[in-house]
C-alpha cells in the first residue's frame, strides 16, 4: 500500500489481510480463525495486519491509520 504521511512523505507498507465477514457461517468463522494464526506466523514481511469482517474495514483511511 502506497500512501501520504500527515506530513505529506510518501511511504510504502505490505499489508496483510484477513477477511471474514460477519455474515459467514459459524463453520467458516471457526476455520478461518483455526488458520488465520498460523498461516500469518508463516508469511514474512508484511509490515501491517487488518483482520477485516466488513467491506469498511477496508477503505482506504482504515487501512492508513494503522500504517502510519
Amino acid at each position: 500500500m502506497v500512501f501520504a504521511t500527515a506530513d505529506g512523505a510518501r511511504k510504502e507498507k505490505i499489508v496483510l489481510i484477513s477477511w471474514c465477514p460477519e455474515a459467514a457461517e459459524i463453520e467458516q468463522r471457526t476455520a478461518h480463525s483455526i488458520i488465520r494464526d498460523p498461516l500469518r506466523n508463516l508469511l514474512d514481511g508484511f509490515q501491517v495486519y487488518v483482520q477485516a469482517t466488513d467491506l469498511s474495514d477496508l477503505e482506504y483511511e482504515e487501512l492508513v491509520s494503522p500504517a502510519s
